[in-house]
């Protein structure tokens, strides 16, 4: 008799730690998964509040590169106004000179409203290009933050499998 104690007393006090183990390790994994679930939410949340962020940014640089075109644009129609008004003094100015005179003094106020015309197409083109230029960044911008989360909550969803 007692060997047999012994050994239902030995096998008893076994069964008695693997369930504790087995409780355990229950407990370990609940545990982990729900700070899983907590990082994972978290990432979502501030994942949502960058991209937010980059569109907010993307929308003030647009707004900024906006402004600097209608400046531009105010600008160069200021000078070729002024340009304009300059060569027209110039031209009664010389209205009592020659004929050769006349001839050069056209060909100069055509060459100003020329290159003023450049000027201003040019300050526009700029700055369309660089309201093309942030919105395709914001763009970029946006794309990588979600590839990103999209890649910590598919490895945080692996390491949970």
């Amino acid at each position: 008799m007692g060997i047999r104690n012994f050994l239902n007393q030995l096998f008893g006090k076994a069964k008695d730690v693997s369930e504790n183990i087995v409780e355990s390790t229950e407990d370990f994994v609940k545990d982990a998964a729900e700070k899983t679930k907590e990082v994972v939410d978290d990432i979502k949340e501030e994942t949502a509040e960058a991209i937010e962020k980059a569109k907010d940014l993307a929308e003030d640089v647009k707004e900024e590169a906006s402004e600097a075109y209608d400046k531009a644009k105010d600008m160069a129609s200021e000078a070729a106004d002024k340009a304009k008004e300059v060569a027209s003094e110039a031209k009664e100015t010389l209205a009592n000179s020659s004929d050769k005179l006349q001839e050069k003094a056209a060909e100069t106020i055509d060459s100003i409203k020329e290159t003023t015309t450049e000027m201003a197409s040019a300050a526009s083109k700029i700055a369309k290009d660089a309201g093309n230029k942030v919105s395709d960044a914001k763009d970029a911008v946006v794309e990588k933050i979600v590839e990103t989360k999209d890649d910590i909550v598919d490895a945080v969803s692996d390491e949970e499998e």
